[in-house]
């Protein structure tokens, strides 16, 4: 990756940006669904996708994976603190 350290730049742009996405999205499934499923789900999302992007062969399949793991981590640590709040 010599001549493309911009690639690595540009990756984390990107799971930064599904992040501060994911703060908006998730808030709207909250109030929809209810907050334990959805916490439940975004720790499941998290070792699925978290995992995957370990063995990812592609560039562009590696963005994607850690894409998803940043939205399901933003959930899980949204919903962390609000159920630590609840109990």
């Amino acid at each position: 990756m010599c001549g493309n350290n911009y690639l690595a730049e540009m990756s984390q742009v990107i799971y930064q940006s599904v992040m501060l996405i994911g703060d908006v999205i998730t808030s709207y499934a909250a109030d929809r669904i209810g907050p334990r499923p959805i916490h439940i789900f975004a720790h499941s999302l998290v070792v699925i996708f978290g995992s995957s992007a370990a063995f990812a062969q592609t560039y562009t399949g590696f963005v994607i994976l850690r894409a998803v793991t940043g939205l399901a981590i933003v959930v899980g640590r949204l919903f962390n603190r609000y159920l630590h709040y609840l109990y």
